[in-house]
């Protein structure tokens, strides 16, 4: 009996612990945002108060908005936007020649110049893959 209300407890403490982790991105708290074609899919990029990620998402023309694919991009070079860098400043994105690219203006950690990184997010069969990147300024 003992064993059977541990399992009890266990079962509802992951499901409790599942519904926490599982939010909704919440679209109200958005504050930049873009949407181009790239291939056969329209594909947005947003930024939200609540996080420094760039959230790409790939939507297919006629689909009624639904996302076929989504990628939060958090990182540059290995190094997360949350504690990789004291400063990551998206200063432009672009939608040009089937291509999107960022403009990232960058704040090392360590006592160092801001510079500024040209990302492509590529593509494959219309998910956002990690960004690929290269230093404009050093």
């Amino acid at each position: 009996m003992c064993i059977l209300h541990l399992t009890a407890y266990m079962f509802f403490g992951l499901a409790c612990i599942s519904s926490v982790t599982a939010a909704e991105f919440d679209y109200k708290r958005v504050y930049q945002a873009d949407t181009g074609k790239i291939d056969k899919y329209i594909v947005r990029y947003l930024r939200s108060f609540d996080s420094p990620c760039v959230r790409v998402q790939s939507l297919l023309p006629g689909g009624k908005g639904k996302i076929l694919k989504e990628k939060e991009l958090c990182s540059i070079d290995g190094k997360s936007f949350l504690d990789g860098f004291t400063q990551v400043e998206l200063k432009k994105g672009e939608f040009q020649d089937g291509k999107l690219t960022f403009m990232f203006e960058i704040m090392p950690l360590e006592p160092a110049p801001e510079f500024i990184k040209k990302c492509t997010v590529p593509f494959n069969d219309g998910a956002p893959q990690d960004l690929v990147c290269e230093t404009i300024t050093p």
